[in-house]
């Protein structure tokens, strides 16, 4: 007798923000300085030489929070160590509905990641752009190509 074989499944729920998107990528540490860093938002240089800060500038960017798998926070306190995606694939909560290779955005206070300029946001991030649509309050794959700096 043959086992039998599975024809139905369940839906899965999508990864939270700041799970990465595959197992290639490279990424930094940082330190978080001024403010918690949520997973799956911009950061950039803060004032020390491993430090970062949430969103700041285009010009200071350093990369996209990702979750360390060994923790169980959903943000990185000061002063903790933050990963940094440079180059990969992480899932973002785009602070507005996005569609697949939309340029990226962020805001400056927050980090939070949009598609289009708006007040106080700053972009496009040369070589990032959204790889899945997501409607407003869901997730999308982000792509970051190593190369995110358009003054670089």
């Amino acid at each position: 007798m043959s086992p039998a074989v599975q024809t139905t499944y369940g839906t899965m729920a999508l990864p939270q923000a700041g799970t990465l998107g595959s197992s290639e990528y490279n990424s930094i540490e940082g330190i978080s300085e001024l403010a918690a860093v949520p997973l799956g938002r911009a950061v950039s240089q803060g004032t020390s030489d491993k430090g970062v800060v949430l969103g700041g500038s285009l010009a200071l960017l350093r990369g996209v929070s990702f979750k360390d798998v060994t923790l169980q926070q959903d943000n990185y306190a000061p002063p903790t160590n933050v990963g940094v995606l440079q180059r990969g694939q992480v899932w973002v909560e785009p602070g507005e509905a996005v569609a697949a290779n939309d340029p990226v955005y962020f805001s400056t206070t927050t980090g939070v990641l949009f598609k289009q300029a708006g007040a106080g946001r700053v972009g496009p991030v040369k070589g990032m752009r959204f790889v899945t649509s997501a409607a407003i309050g869901g997730r999308s794959l982000m792509y970051a190509s190593g190369y995110n700096r358009e003054d670089a």
